[in-house]
């Protein structure tokens, strides 16, 4: 039998233990508790015989009786042995997460490359094309650096300088403390090993490095070759000269002065700039080092402009003055920080300040001791919280080895972690849903054992009660928000799509735990621990009856039935009518809250700045927005590159890992059409980089146009911003005396292939447009496959999607014309951006938001149909779901002054689960209350929400107690997040305890009202349902 095979019951001796009560009469023990009401005795008392008539007439389906008779044997376990169920299911759930742990399943995958793409986007698809053909390039020994790309740019170190006092930086004690600065850099062997160049010489790493310094203390050339860095203080007249050659060169050439890139927009006006700026270019590693090797070779340097920037000890440059959750780079409110004279502000694309979001993780310890100690508030036992804890805790790395284990899923990185935020709230809500229905059960089944204690049967029956209720209301919530995560499964963001999964899984093992292990617990504490809020249990049996049954009610009981309750039900005379005012006027005013809700939502727009991910107080926050409002020129480094590139047709992905994408991202197709040999192939080409230099762009992404000549392709010097291989080429035939004629046939290939092989692109070429032969020439097992132009834009490389896409446009639809005019030995061209793979990934995570919503509320309104058995009631509280969801992101947009960026895309897309749990406890213990003898809606509205008020409350604060910590971490991701976690948390409760319950308090269904399994019983007799059953329903002012 179910209770045979356990064995023997330790923890239940004596009194405690009478005899098993056959299940037919543990059922008519059921059906007789549920003719009770729990918190309403009396009125109970007076349907009793009515409501238990009712239920011994009742009909059960066979799947039905199965269902209560497996119900019965789970709670005969519970009851009879519960150390045995605690201890096998608490061992299990131990030893699979010890078998996760060591399997590794939960292990941090942070430095997946590609992670965050769509890989099938269609900027991103001809990105990764282009981004694997170069890598099948034959190998060239062009000009003198044969064995890394340093002619390429791979970052640079940049600073920003600004006078302490407001005046001219350009000033002998300014100028000094500068100088001290850009010591370090210039005198460093690590510089001068990996400086970006165009030759093996040391001077031409120099001509890379642009600093107003060498203006200086430079030689009468402007070289700082033969400086020795002694950095002291210039004769004051030695200054006023160069500041006065620099003023004239200002007046006289305006933006095109060379000295425009180093002075604020002030200085041609006043003569005088506070700011300038200078930046030291690195070059690409050495081909034998990966780039984490890369880094670390970099270190020693970058590490001595930080001890000369901050002067911070080593344990404060680790997170920073302020410890854990901030950076060293988090300085004052202009993000500068000062050094003697000057105020500095540093950047560097390899001081990582992504790695602090790791640091973050730790915030989510913080988190899980908020909700233990409410959880301990709430269940008063240190016994239950720990329980409590460890099942919610558990849950995540059992779902990690079915995620990992089982599906095989190698994919897990920071989003994951979040889960832990979320499983938390949602693991301690459905604990005290079942906790408080089986203290509830105290006051309905009364204690007739010795010393007024329960025998075992009437624990069962306890048991029973509170466990077939709770058991559903879970489900239906667990499964409601389960489903609201793997609505992500749409999502062609790979992390987003398998973030749903894990989560999904994690609230599946929780509500297993729940329904298995919690009722254990519950009755070891009740047998051994009651009326002590420690751990230690007793060695016997507690002699005495049970704390819920003789304690008072707790607070938040009291205060629903003395001020809630009453407030909902008073009616008022009004125009003849009695009307209960109260819920009638909140549910207007909460209607008003929804509209305004959806008129914000309805103003999202995709971002129209840059996308901050750091603190407003760190460095990188707006430095590209700054340099741009800030300084008079503006460097070509600061514009998007993109390329045409003409003979690649495609990508095979046969062999594309999923988890991996640029691992093995797919093999590119190369049209066979394409032919450079014939004249008519050449001249297609070289009229689209003629047609490109003359495309124009008045958009207001192109906001370096105006600066730059106007055209979409930067007019600084045409021949230089625009890389057009074949014009180059002509070039170098004619200086090697072989015409300017392009050569047709195999002469073309030959004298191409050596072009490739010997030419250099000049250093305003690498400047402007990162020219690079070798790659855009697509030599492959020596034969020409593609062919690429390479352009700086008048883009700025950190333009929002809001502006963007119009620019996107423009490019695209040029390209599309070149393809159409193009003859077919000149197959493409295909416009490669690195900017719009950017695009992609917003587009998709801002579809993806939508297509949860538009998942995720039809299924919790077909749960709450199943789970209620009333239409009426499921669309009350699908449309309180909605309009939870649309006053959170309403409040992105009125409060905050959010778009819809891809922080807050990601952010919407999580907290969609969070806005049903609480409206469908309600509208569920609505429901049940019909089985008790509740008929009229405001009996049934009372018994809902004195019956599961308590528990909303408390599943808000645990819930919401997790999410605020995350306000701590680094990341301006997890501020967002915590703040739409607490928002949604606000918006649910008040929705559910106002919205929902005033709708049910006004036009709430009576009696068979919207019952569907009524409707399909009457209609299967073949007779229509009364008018009458619809009459309440608007009749606001009935009893």
């Amino acid at each position: 039998s179910a209770r045979g095979w356990l064995g023997p019951l330790p923890c239940t001796t004596g009194a405690m233990a009478p005899q098993v009560q056959p299940e037919a009469a543990v059922v008519d023990a059921y059906a007789d508790g549920e003719s009770t009401a729990w918190k309403n005795p009396s009125e109970a008392d007076q349907k009793k015989s009515e409501v238990s008539s009712t239920w011994a007439g009742r009909k059960f389906s066979s799947a039905r009786k199965y269902r209560r008779s497996q119900t019965n044997r789970l709670v005969d376990i519970f009851v009879d042995r519960p150390c045995q169920c605690c201890c096998g299911i608490g061992w299990v759930m131990i030893v699979f997460s010890v078998i996760s742990v060591l399997s590794k399943s939960m292990e941090l995958h942070l430095d997946v490359e590609g992670a965050w793409t769509v890989t099938d986007g269609d900027s991103t698809q001809w990105w990764i094309t282009h981004r694997e053909a170069k890598e099948l390039v034959d190998e060239t020994a062009s000009g003198d650096v044969t064995d890394r790309e340093l002619s390429q740019v791979s970052g640079q170190f940049a600073f920003i300088y600004k006078s302490q006092d407001g005046g001219d930086i350009f000033r002998p004690e300014p100028l000094r403390d500068m100088c001290l600065f850009e010591k370090v850099v210039m005198t460093s062997a690590v510089y001068r090993e990996h400086c970006r160049r165009s030759s093996d010489s040391f001077a031409s790493c120099r001509a890379f490095s642009q600093t107003p310094l060498r203006e200086f203390y430079g030689d009468a050339s402007g070289s700082l070759d033969g400086y020795d860095w002694s950095c002291n203080l210039l004769p004051v007249s030695a200054v006023e000269a160069v500041r006065t050659r620099i003023s004239n060169s200002l007046r006289a050439q305006q933006g095109n002065s060379p000295y425009a890139l180093f002075v604020g927009k002030e200085a041609l006006s006043s003569g005088e700039s506070p700011i300038t700026r200078s930046f030291f270019q690195l070059g690409y590693p050495y081909k034998d080092l990966s780039e984490e090797e890369y880094e670390e070779k970099l270190k020693p340097l970058l590490e001595a402009v930080e001890e000369e920037l901050f002067k911070l000890p080593d344990e404060e440059m680790k997170y920073g003055p302020g410890g854990l959750g901030t950076s060293a780079y988090q300085v004052d409110d202009d993000r500068f920080t000062q050094a003697g004279s000057i105020r500095v502000r540093f950047s560097v694309p390899y001081r990582n300040d992504f790695m602090m979001i790791q640091g973050d993780f730790l915030f989510a310890m913080i988190s899980v001791v908020i909700v233990f100690l409410y959880m301990y508030f709430h269940l008063r036992s240190f016994f239950m919280a720990s329980a409590g804890m460890l099942q919610i805790l558990l849950s995540l790395p059992l779902a990690g080895l079915l995620y990992q284990g089982i599906f095989q899923v190698k994919f897990f990185n920071f989003l994951h972690i979040l889960t832990i935020f979320l499983v938390l709230g949602i693991g301690a809500d459905d604990i005290f849903v079942l906790t408080d229905s089986w203290k509830q059960t105290a006051s309905l089944i009364p204690a007739t054992g010795a010393g007024g204690l329960h025998t075992n049967d009437e624990l069962k029956q306890r048991m029973m009660i509170a466990y077939a209720r709770t058991s559903s209301a879970i489900f239906n919530t667990s499964f409601t928000t389960g489903m609201a995560f793997l609505s992500c499964s749409v999502s062609r963001v790979m992390p987003m799509r398998t973030n749903g999964w894990y989560a999904a899984l994690a609230i599946f093992f929780n509500f297993v735990a729940t329904v298995t292990f919690t009722p254990a617990t519950i009755m070891i504490h009740h047998y051994r621990l009651r009326a002590k809020r420690c751990f230690c249990p007793t060695w016997g049996i507690i002699e005495a009856p049970a704390a819920d049954s003789v304690a008072g009610k707790p607070l938040g009981d009291r205060l629903i039935e003395k001020y809630y309750v009453p407030i909902m039900s008073h009616q008022m005379a009004v125009l003849g009518r009695r009307i209960r005012i109260v819920p009638l006027v909140a549910g207007l005013i909460f209607l008003g809250v929804a509209v305004q809700g959806a008129v914000f939502t309805s103003m999202l727009t995709p971002p129209l700045e840059e996308e901050q991910w750091f603190p407003e107080n760190h460095m990188e926050t707006g430095k590209f927005s700054y340099i741009r409002d800030a300084f008079y020129g503006v460097t070509t480094d600061s514009q998007a590159t993109m390329e045409l590139v003409w003979g690649i047709k495609g990508i095979d992905r046969s062999d594309f890992e999923q988890y991996r994408p640029f691992d093995s991202p797919g093999a590119p197709i190369f049209d066979e059409r394409f032919d450079l040999s014939s004249a008519e192939a050449q001249q297609s080409i070289l009229d689209a980089c003629a047609q490109l230099r003359r495309l124009p762009c008045d958009l207001e992404g192109c906001a370096g146009a105006q600066a730059f000549g106007g055209t979409f392709a930067l007019g600084v010097d045409e021949k230089k911003s625009v890389a057009c291989v074949l014009e180059d080429f002509q070039e170098w035939l004619r200086s090697q005396g072989k015409g300017s004629t392009l050569p047709t046939g195999e002469a073309f290939f030959r004298e191409i292939a050596a072009f490739r092989s010997t030419a250099v692109p000049s250093r305003e070429q690498i400047q402007h447009s990162e020219a690079n032969w070798k790659e855009q020439i697509g030599l492959i097992d020596g034969r020409l496959r593609y062919l690429s132009v390479k352009f700086r834009t008048a883009m700025p490389i950190d333009e929002p999607l809001g502006t963007g896409t119009e620019v996107r446009e423009l490019i695209q639809n040029f390209a599309a014309d070149l393809r159409n005019s193009a003859p077919a030995a000149a197959a493409g061209p295909q416009l490669i951006a690195a900017r719009f793979v950017s695009y992609d990934l917003q587009e998709e995570l801002i579809a993806g938001l939508m297509s949860g919503c538009a998942i995720a509320f039809p299924i919790a309104f077909l749960v709450l149909l199943y789970a209620t058995g009333n239409i009426i009631l499921a669309v009350y509280a699908v449309g309180c779901v909605g309009s939870i969801v649309l006053c959170v992101l309403g409040w992105c947009k009125s409060a905050q002054g959010w778009s819809l960026g891809i922080g807050e895309s990601i952010a919407g897309v999580i907290v969609i689960g969070y806005s049903v749990d609480y409206v469908v406890h309600l509208a569920h213990m609505y429901e049940e209350a019909s089985k008790y003898g509740h008929t009229s809606r405001e009996a049934r509205a009372t018994f809902a929400i004195t019956n599961m008020g308590t528990t909303v409350f408390a599943g808000a604060i645990t819930t919401g107690g997790s999410g605020i910590v995350m306000l701590a971490c680094f990341s301006t991701f997890f501020h967002k997040m915590a703040k739409l976690i607490c928002m949604t948390i606000l918006f649910s409760f008040l929705f559910s305890i106002g919205a929902l319950m005033c709708l049910l308090y006004l036009l709430g269904p009576e009696g068979e009202t919207g019952n569907l399994a009524y409707y399909f019983r009457r209609l299967r007799k073949g007779r229509t349902v009364p008018s009458e059953s619809g009459k309440a329903m608007v009749d606001a002012g009935s009893a």
